[in-house]
């Protein structure tokens, strides 16, 4: 079969839309649909040692099918109690006035043109009855006055702060059609979001050992700091700088985006496969260059595309790129040469087995459907039409070679040699 990735993501993702309808209707927890599934892939082995194909193969997508519907209804059931938010929300947690809460910064200070953004990543809050354990993330900006003379903390990323401020759950507009700012700060694990009246209101409690990701977001911070500085007279350049290389677009002016939008060069701002391909291209010339080896080669390029992933803001869609990127580097590795649509079928599988709510995001659809197109129309159509010419153009002169080709590629090759000749 020459896709057998295709058919196994549209079952699972198909068992994930379904989800958001039956789970209304039937409790169905993941133990009893991994259950099924289990029932399901059994009885197609049994059948499909009978020889009956197809209907083993129709169990086998009912089979991840089951596999979407339990792993949509595990990331429901996975949301932590103590979400601030929730807590909120139900009454449990008093947020009319400020609260003094806990918790470790995700990221360096953003220093914006208004003021200073912080990141905190919730452990605990402080009320009048009490500490309480909670989970999620708290946006806070802190706005610039310049009758103030206090200067914030030299916080850095991974530092436990503590800071009094009212914060409340991000909230959407009731306009029908309206961006969802909620879904969109959700995904960055931000649920909460709150003004600091003054930087004396946050101090930093303690220097834990720094994770990984608190190292990759210090090199980030280290990186808008380098372009700044290289920039300090320039501050649009240093704008689109920041938005290009590492993804941060706070700098860029609305009046700027409009005329990359009008001009239809607004994915310039973006960062996005492109990216990827070209970081991707160039660790394989530079380890063809340097006479590396197939492994190390492909190693240093997987390092590489981690770490740049790590680093850059706008992550979903370098995830993805870097998802399909390394499935490609590993085939390679192995020696095969995977089908364009499997490597984007796989990628699409693992991401939505990670986060199933990534299939109501448009960000993912677009790029799928992008990806999907390319290469179930572009592809094909290339490889009929132009790739045996370009296939046809190597060793021109040799004419030993013309058998090798098709017909037409042939007359191709000898009309282009007279043209090169009478030229």
């Amino acid at each position: 079969m020459k896709l057998p990735s295709l058919c196994p993501v549209v079952c699972f993702a198909g068992g994930i839309l379904l989800s958001g309808t039956l789970a209304k209707h039937w409790h169905l927890t993941p133990g009893i649909c991994i259950l099924v599934t289990a029932f399901l892939l059994l009885s197609a082995y049994v059948l499909l040692r009978q020889n009956w194909i197809l209907t083993a193969a129709i169990l086998g997508a009912g089979a991840w099918l089951c596999l979407g519907f339990a792993a949509a209804n595990l990331e429901r059931v996975s949301v932590s109690p103590n979400l601030a938010s929730t807590l909120i929300e139900t009454g449990k947690l008093d947020a009319s006035a400020a609260l003094r809460w806990r918790g470790r910064l995700r990221g360096d200070p953003l220093q914006l043109p208004w003021g200073t953004r912080y990141e905190i990543a919730l452990e605990e809050v402080e009320s009048s009855s009490g500490a309480t354990p909670v989970t999620g993330g708290l946006r806070l900006t802190s706005y610039r006055d310049e009758s103030k003379t206090d200067a914030p903390p030299p916080a850095r990323a991974g530092d436990r702060v503590e800071c009094i401020a009212r914060a409340l759950p991000v909230r959407n507009f009731g306009n029908p059609g309206n961006f969802d700012y909620r879904g969109y700060l959700a995904r960055q694990d931000i649920q909460l979001q709150g003004t600091l009246r003054s930087s004396q209101l946050l101090t930093i409690v303690d220097h834990p050992r720094l994770t990984t990701s608190d190292r990759l977001a210090r090199a980030r911070g280290h990186l808008l700091n380098s372009i700044n500085d290289l920039f300090a007279s320039r501050p649009d350049q240093a704008a689109l700088a920041r938005a290009m290389l590492l993804g941060d677009r706070s700098f860029v002016d609305h009046d700027r985006v409009v005329e990359f939008q009008e001009t239809g060069v607004y994915h310039v701002l973006v960062l996005a496969g492109l990216h990827v391909g070209a970081l991707t291209a160039f660790f394989i010339w530079a380890g063809r260059r340097l006479r590396l080896s197939l492994l190390p080669t492909t190693l240093l390029t997987l390092f590489a595309l981690a770490a740049y992933a790590g680093i850059v803001e706008d992550r979903p869609p370098i995830v993805r790129a870097v998802l399909m990127a390394a499935l490609y580097l590993s085939a390679r590795l192995l020696f095969r040469r995977m089908d364009f649509l499997n490597i984007a079928a796989l990628s699409a599988l693992v991401i939505l087995a990670a986060l199933p709510s990534e299939i109501s995001d448009a960000s993912f659809l677009l790029s799928f459907s992008a990806v999907g197109a390319i290469g179930a129309l572009a592809i094909p159509w290339i490889a009929t039409s132009s790739e045996p010419h370009l296939r046809g153009l190597g060793h021109l002169m040799d004419t030993s070679r013309d058998v090798s080709h098709p017909p037409h590629v042939t007359q191709f090759r000898m009309e282009t040699r007279a043209l090169t000749t009478w030229i």
